[in-house]
């Protein structure tokens, strides 16, 4: 059930009659998934790798063949996610553009679709400019560090550049 309810992004409630389970139940065994996967060291080492100076020249040199642009390493995008049970209080600040409250994620992935940096809560009210204006990653880069956040892990990293889209 936790599986499901992570791929589709949905409240447990929405499998109570498939699984017969109650709502609490599915909460739990979410949750339960949630932990075990944050505080896996095997889990961890296989899909948050560190990114190594050959990782970061084997990714410039794929870019590179692929689309022609020298030194990228990942591709950089907001995606605003629609929060359908965003309490009363905070649904003026979270507002999107399309009339309705969400919630970004920001996120930087390879050809390959390994993600390299993920950033997720920024308010819907804010455009991608904006999020880029406040995110750790522009941080990282001006500082010359590259500190790539995971649920439980950052490791600082020398950088490349990265596109950014809008």
């Amino acid at each position: 059930m936790a599986l499901k309810i992570l791929a589709f992004g949905v409240l447990p409630a929405a499998f109570t009659d498939y699984f017969q389970m109650g709502i609490s139940t599915g909460h739990q065994c979410f949750l339960h998934l949630c932990k075990v996967i944050s505080s896996s060291e095997a889990f961890q080492e296989q899909y948050c790798p560190k990114m190594t100076r050959a990782t970061a020249k084997k990714l410039s040199d794929l870019h590179k063949s692929i689309d022609g642009v020298p030194g990228r390493i990942a591709s950089l995008d907001c995606m605003h996610i629609g929060w359908r049970l965003c309490p009363m209080a905070h649904k003026g600040h979270y507002q999107g553009s399309k009339g309705f409250p969400t919630i970004v994620l920001e996120a930087a992935a390879d050809y390959n679709l390994w993600f390299w940096h993920a950033t997720f809560g920024y308010p819907g009210s804010l455009n991608d400019i904006n999020i880029w204006d406040q995110s750790s990653l522009l941080k990282s880069f001006l500082d010359r560090t590259y500190t790539m956040h995971y649920a439980r892990s950052s490791v600082k990293q020398s950088v490349g550049k990265n596109n950014c889209e809008n």
